[in-house]
């Protein structure tokens, strides 16, 4: 089994933050540059509202990491399709199992990393402290909670690369 360390990385409210705002709010950040569209899966139905000069340099940083970056989202493969074009990277990521069968991501996301060490960028607290609930005690993880104010940024990045440096 490989102990390869994980970073999980979910999507709305880390990388897209049209949920979590206004028309108002919306229709400000996208003066402001941010990216907007609304996806063409029906699965999602969200809009996007992307900084992307941001996002796409702290996702990049994270791939620089040696770290498998790997979706943790309800997205899932769509998270590929869209996100993969729109950030310019080379290849798509896995994606670990989410399922909501227990109101949490966690649940099905946990067992997948296999006891390898993980650090998971989250908007959701709840989601992290059950992550870190359910992994073994000797298994070294990260959670990083994101601010859907800002999304996923350098300082995230830093946060991971000083964690992955501790193992």
């Amino acid at each position: 089994m490989s102990r390869e360390p994980v970073v999980l990385l979910d999507v709305d409210g880390v990388l897209n933050l049209a949920r979590f705002r206004s028309s108002r709010q919306r229709d400000r950040m996208i003066r402001e540059g941010y990216f907007h569209r609304r996806p063409r899966d029906p699965f999602s139905g969200d809009r996007l509202l992307v900084n992307l000069p941001r996002v796409r340099a702290a996702v990049r940083g994270l791939l620089e990491t040696g770290a498998e970056v790997t979706w943790a989202t309800t997205w899932g493969p769509s998270a590929n399709d869209y996100f993969v074009p729109l950030l310019g990277l080379d290849e798509v990521l896995p994606v670990a199992p989410v399922n909501y069968r227990y109101s949490t991501k966690a649940f099905t996301v946990i067992p997948w990393t296999q006891g390898r060490p993980w650090a998971w960028l989250e908007d959701q607290q709840r989601e992290l402290d059950m992550a870190t609930a359910l992994t073994r005690e000797d298994t070294p993880c990260c959670p990083v909670l994101v601010s859907t104010d800002t999304g996923l940024g350098g300082e995230h990045v830093q946060v991971v690369n000083d964690w992955l440096g501790s193992l």
